[in-house]
């Protein structure tokens, strides 16, 4: 029997993955890039046996999300498979992997299906150990699929300031001061890019008081502040009290609109 060859659809798939647990893959996957796919249906596979998601964004109105034990790795690839061959990119289907064996595993199951050319983010924070599970995730990866596209992301960044950048994220810019040499000519030729992600508390505000995601408080905030003058002059009508009440509830959504805006404005896949 020939192999079975995907070819459709295969950009609609990003896997988030790291050997390495605590580098923000789940907030990476659920509360960062379905920032960059506002017009799709956003579907999330969290495969990890220490961990479920669901409960920070149970009302989000914008994304579906499942949770698979590894063991059960295999049907959450399925359904992937199925929304990649059955979408006319209308939707994106994001895969949460958890750290260390959960990563492997899952990487093994893309193989075997032949799932080839799919775009992987690989986050990090800043320390040495950090870089070494980056680099080892990368090679994993490009041992499985020598077509993948790999963008390797910064994570909890201070600033977008380059010069802050390196400042923090010594292990991998290198340091004359503390003697550590660069490593980022390991990445060269494996990685198509390197984002960087502000580091926010914004999901976290978000998700604890109202179990959405940010994606869903940003449609929120967008349409008042596209809307602002009109807003406020309804605002105006209701008197001075209730002008002054409702200019200091929407701060959030005008730090909300702000960093998402940045964001996506700095995120690059393609």
């Amino acid at each position: 029997m020939a192999k079975k060859n995907v070819q459709r659809g295969l950009n609609n798939i990003i896997v988030v993955c790291n050997t390495k647990g605590g580098e923000g893959k789940s907030m990476v996957s659920i509360q960062k890039l379905p920032l960059l796919f506002i017009d799709k249906n956003i579907f999330i596979f969290e495969v990890d046996n220490n961990n479920n998601s669901k409960k920070l964004i149970d009302n989000s109105e914008k994304i579906k999300f499942k949770t698979f034990r590894v063991n059960d790795g295999l049907d959450a690839l399925d359904e992937v498979e199925f929304n990649t061959l059955t979408s006319k990119d209308d939707s994106i289907n994001i895969i949460d992997c958890g750290g260390g064996d959960d990563t492997m595993k899952v990487l093994g199951i893309l193989n075997e299906k032949e799932l080839k050319g799919l775009t992987y983010i690989v986050p990090i924070t800043n320390s040495i150990s950090n870089v070494d599970n980056a680099i080892q995730t990368i090679d994993t990866i490009l041992e499985f699929d020598e077509t993948a596209n790999i963008n390797l992301v910064l994570n909890r960044c201070p600033d977008y300031d380059f010069i802050a950048i390196k400042e923090k994220f010594k292990a991998l810019f290198g340091n004359d001061e503390f003697n550590l040499p660069s490593r980022i000519e390991e990445f060269q030729n494996k990685v198509k890019n390197i984002n960087y992600i502000l580091e926010t508390d914004l999901p976290d505000i978000i998700s604890s008081k109202h179990q959405y995601s940010l994606l869903d408080a940003y449609l929120k905030a967008k349409l008042i502040m596209e809307n602002i003058d009109s807003i406020e002059a309804s605002w105006l009508e209701e008197g001075k009290d209730i002008f002054l009440k409702n200019k200091k509830l929407n701060r959030i959504n005008e730090h909300i609109y702000k960093y998402c805006n940045t964001f996506i404005e700095n995120f690059k896949l393609d």
